[in-house]
């Protein structure tokens, strides 16, 4: 029966995780977390402005993979040196009012000596910090196996929250202000994983413990 319980778990857990839904970080669902504006937060280049620097062919597109069309990173404290972006507000909507979902960041760091980073969280006053390394003193992502040249994505996980009475959850986004180019940050997207309802998993194990028995 034990087994049969841990068998039933399994499923319900993957089929939850069958519906993570990943949202690519555009302009379009992104704006200036202080203003609320959609246009005055970032520039097609990256440059020394305070603003997040739109690049193109890099990362992920829409559907969560590598390559075009429509891949892109938002970066911040680009190759020109010491910069500090305002905080944007990423939103994910056509989602299940009231259902909890469990959300992460997506962002890219090369390997090697430098450690690229982003802060994320729920509210504007309370974000950590995510990084590769550890050397910045933030919580180090999870890889998740995708690679471009000498960069790596990661995977930083913010904690659950319920979608609201429209179905929207936003996620808010800053990087560490820096102080040489090598430190930057380069945001791609959330995740977000409906948490099921623990009364569905019990269910689904007691179906699916009784069918066994029945079998028997």
């Amino acid at each position: 029966m034990k087994k049969a319980a841990i068998v039933f778990m399994a499923v319900c857990a993957l089929s939850v995780q069958v519906q993570a839904m990943y949202v690519d970080a555009s302009t379009s669902n992104t704006i200036n977390a202080a203003t609320g504006s959609a246009s005055d937060w970032w520039v097609a280049a990256n440059a020394v402005d305070g603003k997040w620097g739109l690049r193109s062919a890099l990362g992920n597109n829409d559907d969560f993979l590598l390559g075009t069309p429509g891949n892109e990173i938002f970066e911040a404290s680009g190759t020109f040196g010491k910069e500090d972006c305002m905080a944007i507000v990423t939103t994910a909507s056509g989602l299940t009012a009231g259902q909890l979902y469990e959300v992460s960041v997506i962002y890219w760091s090369p390997e090697g000596s430098v450690s690229w980073n982003v802060r994320a969280g729920f509210s504007l006053d309370n974000m950590t910090l995510y990084e590769r390394s550890g050397t910045l003193g933030g919580i180090i992502g999870t890889w998740t196996g995708k690679q471009e040249a000498d960069r790596k994505e990661f995977s930083g996980l913010i904690g659950q929250i319920a979608a609201d009475t429209n179905g929207q959850i936003q996620v808010y986004i800053d990087d560490l202000p820096a102080n040489s180019s090598s430190s930057r940050s380069w945001y791609d997207g959330i995740v977000l994983t409906p948490v099921p309802e623990p009364t569905t998993c019990v269910l689904l194990v007691l179906g699916g413990i009784l069918s066994l028995r029945r079998r028997g």
